[in-house]
């Protein structure tokens, strides 16, 4: 099924094509690579609760532009930061801040939440190491229990699901490291001390991905695609 997945949406060759669209989907859809855990493996962020409708409606982009605007990112890290062989896996936090109960009356953002966990559950499976939900809110078991059954069993010993709060930091610190983790995603950024760091979104393997993605504009002769604002 991956195999046939990946020659429809030709995912072996989206690394090669021009995408013009990086820029824009980067405002859209929060999520990042900022570094490594403690295991030395990939960390990538997802903040889905911080999508911009808004401006993907704007721009005319659709929920499967912001789901290949992921796998991007996936191939980016599996093809350039880590190509193995051994394959590489990822520890994935997914941060919930501001996801609240109107998401689940919200048929555009289920809908996209749903396809975005099976697609990643069905597709790159072996590559998780661990997947952090943080911010939950409390009914988020409620919504999980919604999505389990499109997981697989190995999926699901990999998951841990946070509520906030000190026990949250300290479990991302013990993960990701005192040295690593994104402030951004701490409730108390204090508890690092003074890192002098910006936001996790602006870390040297982001700065590398985008160099990545405009040399491929540029050996196209492609422009990045201009950002229609609200």
């Amino acid at each position: 099924a991956t195999v046939k997945w990946r020659e429809e949406n030709g995912v072996n060759a989206i690394l090669d094509r021009p995408y013009e669209t990086f820029e824009l989907l980067k405002r859209i859809f929060p999520a990042y690579i900022p570094g490594r855990d403690l295991s030395n493996n990939i960390v990538v962020v997802q903040r889905p609760g911080m999508i911009n409708y808004d401006l993907g409606h704007k721009n005319n982009v659709t929920g499967d532009d912001m789901l290949m605007h992921y796998v991007y990112i996936c191939e980016y890290c599996w093809n350039i930061l880590e190509p193995g062989p051994p394959d590489g896996v990822m520890t994935t936090v997914m941060d919930l801040k501001n996801i609240d109960f109107s998401t689940l009356k919200d048929k555009e953002q289920m809908y996209f939440l749903k396809k975005f966990v099976k697609m990643m559950s069905d597709h790159y499976p072996q590559r998780s190491y661990k997947t952090l939900i943080i911010n939950a809110p409390t009914w988020a078991n409620m919504v999980y229990k919604m999505v389990k059954p499109l997981l697989r069993e190995s999926t699901k010993k990999k998951i841990t699901i946070l509520n906030g709060g000190k026990k949250q930091d300290d479990l991302l610190i013990q993960i990701l490291g005192r040295d690593a983790v994104p402030k951004e995603l701490l409730e108390d950024p204090k508890s690092i001390g003074d890192r002098e760091d910006s936001d996790g979104a602006m870390s040297k393997i982001e700065e590398d991905l985008r160099s990545f993605c405009k040399d491929q504009l540029e050996r196209h002769g492609v422009v990045m695609q201009q950002i229609v604002e609200l």
